[in-house]
């Protein structure tokens, strides 16, 4: 009897271990079906200088991104990568100790030609009216009048070749002398299509005038990012950036406004401001896609 007690004991422990272990390989595989892998959205994308890609990585909740080429793209701490520069460049994400990679493709966008003001051109003289000779008569002679002529303002008729129904930044013509100092010229954006990015330089003749300082302005202030050019010189450009733009942050108006000293030693006559592309540079709006703006450039007319 107590032979088969003991056999009995020990066939329990047995059965009592085989689903214990049935039970801890269940629970783990449970567990590992709970944790799933990190997975990011894409492996791969190709942007033009300018246009944004947002990644995301599913299954993760802190991600750490990293570029690396800043120049090339940068990336956000939200995954929003920003083509900067054509060339390749690699994003990363790093969830724990994995690390998952995006390869990125930059490529240059196309220079859109600015369209510049033609000069108009002066109406024909009018022939002025000639007063009557009178004759002599043998009536006494009455004083004669002269017949009134009134002025009319006459308004110049601009053919820049500007479809003012359509987005277009305008530079302002402003009226100075030589040697003024702080001379304030506006650059506005009219008929905003909702601009999220943009980047461009400002170019002028260094030998009439200095750019010495640089203020965003109202239309983009509050909602995109501003970053004027280290140098202030010609040539220098200038970045918006956002990371989304709703229909009440879209306005037009200023978005910057340029401050000159005029040079003692400038010629009479107008000096352009310039609004110039490079390769690198362009403008996008919310959905990541790429702007066509016309271009109104202006000057200051040295009288």
């Amino acid at each position: 009897m107590i032979k088969r007690r003991k056999t009995m004991n020990k066939r329990k422990s047995l059965v009592g271990l085989v689903a214990l272990v049935l039970v801890m390989s269940l629970l783990t595989v449970s567990t590992i079906e709970a944790k799933k892998a990190p997975k990011l959205s894409n492996k791969k994308i190709t942007l033009k200088v300018g246009q944004k890609k947002k990644l995301k990585v599913k299954n993760a909740k802190k991600v750490t991104w990293k570029s690396s080429n800043k120049k090339i793209a940068t990336v956000s701490k939200k995954g929003v990568v920003t083509a900067k520069k054509a060339g390749k460049v690699t994003i990363s994400a790093k969830v724990g100790k994995k690390v998952l990679k995006c390869k990125v493709t930059v490529k240059k966008k196309p220079t859109p030609k600015p369209i510049k003001p033609t000069p108009t051109k002066p109406e024909p003289a009018k022939p002025t009216p000639t007063t009557p000779v009178q004759q002599p008569t043998t009536k006494p002679e009455e004083p004669t009048k002269e017949p009134e002529t009134t002025k009319k303002d006459e308004q110049e008729e601009t053919t820049d070749n500007i479809n003012r129904t359509k987005p277009y930044f305008s530079v302002a013509n402003v009226d100075t002398k030589a040697g003024a100092k702080s001379v304030k010229v506006a650059v506005n954006i009219n008929n905003n299509p909702g601009i999220l990015g943009m980047s461009f330089a400002i170019k002028y003749d260094e030998s009439v005038m200095k750019l010495k300082d640089v203020q965003e302005g109202e239309a983009t202030k509050g909602v995109l990012s501003f970053t004027p050019g280290g140098v202030l010189e010609s040539g220098c450009r200038f970045i918006y950036d956002g990371t989304e733009i709703n229909s009440s942050q879209i306005k037009d108006g200023n978005i910057m406004i340029l401050t000159f000293d005029v040079s003692d030693r400038a010629p009479k006559g107008k000096h352009s401001i310039e609004i110039s592309y490079g390769e690198n540079d362009s403008i996008v709006d919310n959905n990541l896609m790429s702007l066509d703006v016309q271009i109104l450039n202006g000057c200051i007319n040295v009288k």
